[in-house]
């Protein structure tokens, strides 16, 4: 009986050890898609999320991937990084770096045919088709510098739920123009802003980016 005691006895013991001595479920950096999340066990009241835009933390240690983007999660000493993907690729992302040179916009769109590239005044254009989907993107050059950025989505074959999925993973509304039916939004990390127009006679619907007016 005493050696069956002892037995119990040192079981509970380890038991009691193992969950006293557990560490969060996320010990190293790590990748989320949108939507998903991760529970966070040892002092979960205590994390702080970096950038509240691309996740949130709870007061019960639940993390929640809200937006693509990169960020730090927090806790005294203890901190790892959180990258966030999105779920929905519809479009090619633009590639928003604006001191690129051309030739890195053009490496970058080499899986799309380039249709035309041109100079305007002070501009320089390129322009590019994916003519499976429909979806024409131009690059603006000033100074061999992009500023701005354009994507004209046809919507017979991308549905326009799928496209406005796929910025609420990438951007964070700012605003509503109801006077000029455009809507604004911005990246997690504010380095750019983009609006969005969609036409209804048209069938189509029009995405701008730029270097975004919040950067000063």
């Amino acid at each position: 009986m005493k050696t069956r005691n002892l037995t119990l006895w040192l079981m509970a013991t380890m038991m009691l050890c193992l969950t006293a001595c557990s560490k969060d479920d996320v010990k190293t950096d790590t990748t989320l898609k949108c939507g998903e999340t991760i529970q966070l066990t040892e002092q979960p009241k205590d994390w702080k999320v970096d950038n509240e835009f691309i996740a949130s933390v709870s007061e019960t240690g639940l993390v929640t991937a809200l937006r693509r983007g990169t960020t730090t999660l927090r806790n005294g000493k203890k901190q790892f990084q959180l990258t966030v993907e999105p779920t929905v690729f519809c479009y090619k992302d633009p590639l928003e770096k604006w001191d690129a040179s051309v030739q890195e916009v053009k490496d970058y769109m080499k899986d799309l045919p380039l249709v035309d590239e041109s100079d305007t005044k002070n501009l320089h254009h390129l322009n590019y088709e994916d003519k499976e989907k429909d979806i024409y993107y131009t690059y603006a050059f000033k100074e061999n510098r992009p500023f701005l950025i354009t994507a004209y989505i046809e919507l017979s074959k991308t549905p326009l739920d799928q496209v406005l999925k796929a910025l609420d993973e990438r951007y964070v509304l700012d605003e509503v123009d109801t006077d000029n039916v455009l809507t604004y939004m911005y990246s997690p990390d504010v380095q750019t802003e983009m609006f969005y127009a969609v036409h209804k006679q048209k069938n189509r619907i029009l995405l701008t980016w730029q270097r975004t007016r919040f950067e000063d």
